[in-house]
This record gives structure tokens, sequence and C-alpha cells, in this order.
């Protein structure tokens, strides 16, 4: 066989995709990726709508049997393949998604299904759900993730390993350390909150005045601005009318002048070989005099037709030589009134200017004793990563979760654990975070703290990458391991510490009731609470998830407690089980076993592109 590979999550994407409701498949491929190259070739693709095809086209040309393994949720399923798919699956809600939404028919999950020639989940009770909603002859396998073999040498330590811990862990990261944290609550008494309340109408009524101000102001800009408007249209009107008189002046001369050298033509011609007679010397004094004042005056005034720059021309032409012909035949050109003019216009054109910079400006700027307030989005999470060494005593419970995916539910485990010691010193919780940045869970865990205090527990957040040696040295000095999630499609983690030999508390549930058992772990009550699934935009209610019962939660702390403090032959014996247990779920062997016998079973269908499924 050819086992064609493909996850959203690559290699190449892992960092960014870190928390993302796809990023968990990259893991599964690469769990996977051992018993596959068991059983025949693996290929790893990056782009299936132009790689997978190939591939098979190949595998066929050379008679070799090949299907396409999908990492992904089946809204993602490619379309159009010729080479034979089968869904790879993470599923923990009580039922698939069996509707569309927003015109989308593929965030049906049967559309993809009906496309594919099988299915691999990686819990039996997502392949119950699938089977509910698809009929039972439709292939679903669950075969885990292999996690067992790779405990190798935590189950080593298993038989040393003591239920009270003392070690420390060496890193760097960010911590949050509840015994270090401030967690008092100070209230405002009565006074103050009437002191603040009455500074904040002080300062109410000084910005509603300051905003009234400048609406008055804003106000007088606008009328003002109407004002030069409506002036600068009147001086306009009475300067063009000047301009519009020069203008038909000037024409009346084009008209003089051309007569004139119609004239003065004729009588060059007529005494062109005898010399100029006294009228032809007359004429010529003429046209040069009309032809030196027209050009002049012609050039000047009639260049532009705007009325800045034709006051402008009328002011330069007063002061030329040629003005004087003019003003003897036009006297009622008034100079002093036309230089009037032009000031009061030129005036009112940087008045104009300067009022639309003010009124177009788009903020006031603050007063002095305003501080401007930074935009949200303006601002950027920071985290800081400073050399931790921490010492970690007693009875300690562990957590490995990305706090912003809310199926985990971190809340509760914080929650019920103080509760429960809130009396116990030796008590700690250590929460591991996977995730880029913990601004914001900080704040979230420190609000919880602030109202859970005062307790004697210890609640301890890491968020750092743990090489090999110290993630090692945080399980081995691991109690119990704790989950609390709503619903889980295989929690690797937990499915480790057991392997490990690390007993846990935690629920019975979605696919944990593949290993976790009463001999293993300390397992509490859960209600089932309607909710939607994960990627549903709607947040539409069609399915269930399960929230732990808060005083089941509490006396499942408290039993565990119990049992590492004073029955370390119980504690024992819970670990050794938990190993045997996770060996039979999700060894090597027995995950090879199983795929091997599925797809064997599936071969014969591995010449076609799918498999019908039932209607309902």
């Amino acid at each position: 066989m050819l086992f064609i590979v493909y996850s959203q999550t690559n290699d190449r994407t892992i960092a960014e995709n870190m928390g993302r409701p796809e990023y968990s498949y990259y893991f599964v491929l690469k769990s996977y990726l051992p018993i596959l190259s068991e059983l025949g070739e693996v290929k790893i693709v990056y782009d299936p709508k132009s790689e997978v095809d190939t591939i098979f086209d190949e595998c066929r040309a050379d008679g070799q049997k090949c299907v396409f393994l999908h990492f992904s949720a089946p809204q993602n399923y490619i379309e159009g393949l010729r080479c034979p798919t089968m869904h790879v699956i993470a599923w923990e809600y009580s039922t698939i998604p069996n509707e569309a939404w927003k015109d989308e028919e593929r965030e049906n999950w049967r559309v993809a299904f009906s496309n594919s020639v099988g299915a691999i989940t990686i819990s039996e009770y997502s392949a119950e759900i699938i089977r509910n909603e698809v009929g039972p002859a439709y292939p679903v396998a669950s075969i885990p993730c292999p996690v067992w073999d790779g405990m190798d040498q935590m189950r080593q330590l298993a038989p040393s390993r003591k239920p009270i811990k003392n070690f420390t862990l060496s890193f760097e990261g960010i911590v949050i350390d509840s015994a270090l944290a401030d967690l008092d609550i100070t209230l405002p008494s009565d006074e103050e909150l009437e002191a603040v309340k009455r500074q904040g109408d002080a300062n109410m009524f000084i910005m509603k005045q300051k905003n009234e101000h400048l609406n008055r102001e804003l106000k007088s800009i606008d009328d003002r601005k109407r004002e030069l408007q409506e002036t600068v249209a009147k001086e306009w009107v009475h300067i063009s009318g000047h301009i519009e008189e020069a203008r038909k002046t000037f024409e009346a001369r084009e008209i003089e002048i051309s007569q004139l050298k119609e004239e003065l033509h004729t009588e060059l011609v007529a005494q062109l070989n005898e010399r100029r007679s006294e009228k032809s010397k007359t004429i010529a004094g003429k046209f040069r005099f009309f032809w030196i004042d027209l050009h002049e005056f012609g050039l000047k005034m009639l260049a532009t037709f705007g009325f800045k720059r034709a006051a402008d021309r009328l002011i330069s032409i007063a002061q030329q030589e040629v003005w004087s012909l003019h003003r003897s035949h036009h006297p009622e050109t008034d100079i002093p009134a036309l230089k009037t003019y032009r000031e009061q216009a030129r005036q009112a054109l940087k008045d104009l200017s300067e009022l639309d910079s003010v009124v177009s400006s788009k903020s006031t700027p603050p007063s002095p004793d305003i501080e401007p307030v930074a935009k949200s989005e303006d601002r950027q999470e920071t985290d800081s990563v400073v050399r931790n060494e921490i010492t970690i005593e007693g009875v300690v419970y562990t957590a490995i979760l990305n706090p912003y995916d809310g199926r985990k539910n971190w809340q509760d485990m914080v929650l019920a654990f103080c509760w429960a010691f809130r009396e116990t010193e030796d008590a700690t919780l250590v929460l591991k975070v996977s995730a880029q940045h913990v601004v914001q869970f900080s704040d979230e865990l420190i609000f919880y703290l602030q109202r859970l205090a005062p307790f004697k527990c210890r609640v301890l957040a890491i968020q750092a990458y743990l090489d090999g040696e110290t993630y090692d040295a945080l399980l081995n000095g691991t109690t119990f391991y704790v989950n609390t999630s709503y619903g889980e499609g295989q929690s690797i983690p937990l499915c480790e510490a057991l392997s490990g030999g690390i007993p846990a508390v935690a629920p019975k549930h979605t696919a944990m009731r593949d290993y976790v058992f009463d001999d293993s772990s300390v397992i509490f009550e859960t209600n089932a609470e309607l909710t939607h699934w994960q990627h549903d935009p709607r947040r539409a209610y069609r399915c269930l998830h399960f929230r732990p019962d808060f005083t089941s939660l509490v006396e499942a702390y408290q039993r565990s407690y119990e049992i590492a403090a004073q029955n370390p032959d119980v504690y024992k014996s819970m670990s050794e089980a938990a190993m045997k247990r996770l060996e039979a779920h999700c060894s090597f062997t027995r995950t090879l076993e199983d795929l091997e016998n599925f797809i064997a079973k599936q071969k014969s269908i591995f010449d076609q592109k799918a498999v019908p499924l039932e209607t309902h």
C-alpha cells in the first residue's frame, strides 16, 4: 500500500497555528507515521489538489494500491479527487454536523463521507457517533494515537515514584504563582465611592462645557465662512464688470488696428516705389502707437480671467505709461477703487483659506489637562520571558492544556482545586500552558484566584518550552494528572501520563471511556449540557458536552489527596493499572494490529471512490 497523508497544519505551519482548532491533527498525523510506515510506503503532501491524483495515477500505472488519508475535520475534504479518500477524525461531541449552513453543503459531514471510502477515528466514542449517523455499513475504525511506547523511560521510574513530591524545575518562560501573587481585593468605602462619583460628575460638567464651547466656535466659523464666501462673490461680480469693460475696449481696439493695417497696406502698395508721403508716416505712427498700447494692455489684462490675477493686472497696467492714453479716452476708470477691490479680495482669500484648514481638521487638539487614551487595537500583548527555578512540594496535580480552547475548561479545574484544598498547604496544581501568549489568560486566572482567596494550596501556571529532560522532570514530579474537559477526541497528554504510570483525576466520558477506569483513576461525575459544534458560526444547539459536577470534582480531589498522603500502596497499584490499561489501548503493537486488520478488510474498496451511505 501507498499512504498519501495530509494535514492542514504541518511542520511548516505548526508555529503559527498553535492553539487553533486544526492544529492537533498535526500531532495525530505524526503519531500515525510509524504505524503507516510498517504497513506500506508513506508520502506526505502539502498541496493535495495538485499532488494526490498525480501520485495516485503513478501507483495505478504500477499496479499498486493507494489511499489518501486526510487528517482534518471532514468539512475540509478535498473535492474532486480520483484517489480514494479516508478521513482521520478527532471528535468529542454527541452528534456530528449533519446539516449545512450559509449554503455550504460541505458543512454537512455526510457530504464528505459520501465521497470517501471510510474513516478512522481515535476513539470508540467518535466511531459510534459516526455509525449512528451514516449507518453500520460505513467503514469506521477506532485507532488511537500510539503514545504508550514513547513513555518507556517514565515507566522505568514508576516503581520508585512516591506520591508526595519535592522537586525543582528550571526553565525560561513565564510563571504565575499564587504563592507570590497579590490576591488581596481592596474594596473602596462608601465615602470613597461617593467622592469618585462627585469627581466624575464634575468632570462630566467640565467636559459638557468644553463641548458646548467648541460647538459655538464651530458655528461661528461656519457663519464667518459663509460671510466671506458672500463677500468674495460680490467683489468678483464688481471686478469682473471692469474686466468685461476692458475686454470690450480691447475688442474695439482690435477692430481699429485691423482697419489701420488694411489702410497702411493699401498705401504702402500704392507707393511701393515712391518715397513715403507725410500721410503714410502719420498712419505708420498711429499704427505703432496703438499696437504698443494694445499689445501691452492685452497681454496684461486678458492673459488670465481669475479674479485675483485680473485685479493684479489692472493695477500693473495702471503703472505703465500707456495707461495715460487709455485714461484719456476712459476717464471713468478709478485706479484707487480697483486697488481697494484687489486688497479686499486678497484678504478674503487669506481668511477663507485659514478657516478651511481649521474646519477640515478631523480632531481638535486636546486640552493640556486631558490625557489622550490609546486605542485598544493599538495595544499589543507582550510576554516577558525570564529564567525561572521553581521548587514544588507535596501532592502535585498537573494539567497540560491550551487555556484559550474553551473545551478544556481550566476554570472548573482551578475553582474546585482551591475549594477542596483551601486549608491544605502541600497541594499544588500545575497548569502547563500551551499557548504563545498568556496575558489574557493570566488576567483571568488572577481574577479567579482573587475571589477564591484566602486559600493555603498553591496554583502554578507555566508558559514555556520545556526540553525533554525538564518535561520528564515535571511528569515524574506529578502525583495525579488532571482533566476537567467537556469532551475529548483523545487527550494525548492524559494518555501519556497514564502510560507513564501517573494516575489521573478525570471524568469517564467521550474518548476517556476507552482508558479511564476506577483502578487507575479517581473519577468524578459529569452532567450533560446543550452546546454547539465548535466550528458552527450560528452557535446553534445541536449536541451535548459534559460539564464536571462541582461537588463530585471537589470530592475526587480530596479522595486523590487522601490516597497519596495515606495509602501509598493503593497509589502504587493505581500506577501499575494505568500502565497496563494504556498498553492494551494505545501501544504500538495494538494500534498496528488494529490498523492492519482494518486496511485488510477495506482493500477491496480502495479501487472505488466512495462507499454508499444509508439514507435517513
